[in-house]
């Protein structure tokens, strides 16, 4: 019986160590607008549009190691700069866990791959992601957007 209980505890002890697991990297919504963004008195901008589409997770990339596309967004970096590819849910929310480092996040449309923010060296949609922790990514595709 003893032994019993030894097996049963070793079980729940792996069983709830393989179920748990240490989460980093990245979470977030992507949303789109379109059309006049101008802000003025008495306008209520629209929050966005959900999307549904592909985020994609490359190492630190900066805007002159990615080629630009005849609409001016980003050509598909090549596959062995991408660390994951994921796909936003209905609302637009996506989670990726990464390994702590730093990454861009590309967006996936039908013109090209978007990526519109810089870092100081330039450095499309960077993210550090950090030991055990989650960064939010909150990305709002605009290029369609008049400001």
């Amino acid at each position: 019986m003893d032994m019993l209980k030894l097996m049963f505890a070793c079980f729940t002890i792996a069983f709830a160590g393989a179920c748990t697991t240490a989460r980093q990297g990245v979470e977030g919504k992507v949303v789109e607008v379109s059309g006049n963004m101008m802000p003025g008195p008495g306008v209520t901008l629209p929050k966005g549009t959900p999307l549904q589409t592909s985020v994609l997770i490359t190492i630190a990339l900066a805007e002159n190691e990615v080629k630009r596309n005849q609409q001016g967004l980003y050509e598909k970096p090549q596959e062995k700069l991408v660390v994951k590819q994921v796909r936003t849910d209905a609302n637009g929310n996506f989670k990726a866990t990464l390994s702590p480092g730093v990454y861009s996040v590309f967006i996936e449309t039908p013109d090209g791959w978007f990526a519109n923010e810089t870092d100081g060296n330039s450095v499309l949609n960077k993210i550090t992601v950090e030991n055990k922790q989650i960064i939010q990514k909150n990305i709002t595709v605009n290029y369609r957007a008049a400001y």
